[in-house]
């Protein structure tokens, strides 16, 4: 027979834990060395869930934190600003990660807070390295095109060759300038590509 004879205390109350459900079931067995004698036993269950606010939080931290990185990726490729910000972001959901790892229990399955965290660091990583690779490329492209501009005036100025000149700065400049272009466009189809893989990610989630 179940019974629903628990009764909680109503100064009764746990950070982590709220209590859903509390029921006793109470049987009389009868053992095989005693015959005729029945023996009460008492199973006591308690239903528990885990108070969410706080890994609520996290998760809207990390997904935050996600979108502030998106936006600053909206900066100039060229602008070293954005690589130098983007690469602490993914410090900060390190930091939480260590944070809400002493919080939760050992499992041997993912969880959903976890999936978040790990997918957004990826993301943020991606994010980091990009820039920095488009950042390195377009300054070392600019220092050439300003290199190559300097030697073919210097040369003007000891050859007095204006055919020359015009022919070698225009061919720099234009082949420097395409290169460019292709990396800034690549910048672009990247930035689409994530934030649209970020929402898809999160969306197959929650």
């Amino acid at each position: 027979e179940d019974f629903k004879n628990i009764s909680i205390s109503e100064n009764f109350s746990h950070n982590e834990w709220n209590i859903i459900d509390v029921n006793v079931t109470h049987t009389d067995v009868e053992y095989l060395c005693c015959p005729g004698d029945y023996y009460p036993n008492s199973v006591f269950t308690i239903t528990l869930q885990r108070n969410p606010t706080k890994y609520t939080v996290v998760i809207i931290m990390t997904l935050f934190i996600t979108i502030g990185d998106f936006i600053v990726l909206l900066l100039p490729s060229d602008n070293y600003r954005r690589t130098f910000i983007l690469v602490f972001v993914p410090l900060t959901l390190i930091w939480l990660q260590i944070y809400i790892a002493t919080k939760i229990p050992v499992i041997e399955y993912s969880t959903l807070m976890e999936k978040i965290l790990f997918g957004c660091f990826i993301i943020n990583i991606f994010n980091a390295f990009e820039s920095g690779i488009i950042f390195v490329l377009i300054k070392k492209l600019k220092s050439k095109l300003e290199l190559n501009t300097k030697e073919v005036k210097n040369n003007l100025l000891t050859n007095i060759s204006l055919i020359n000149y015009i022919f070698v700065d225009y061919y720099e400049k234009n082949t420097v300038n395409k290169k460019i272009e292709y990396i800034k466009n690549f910048d672009n189809f990247y930035r689409v590509f994530m934030i649209l893989f970020f929402a898809g990610y999160i969306g197959s989630l929650v």
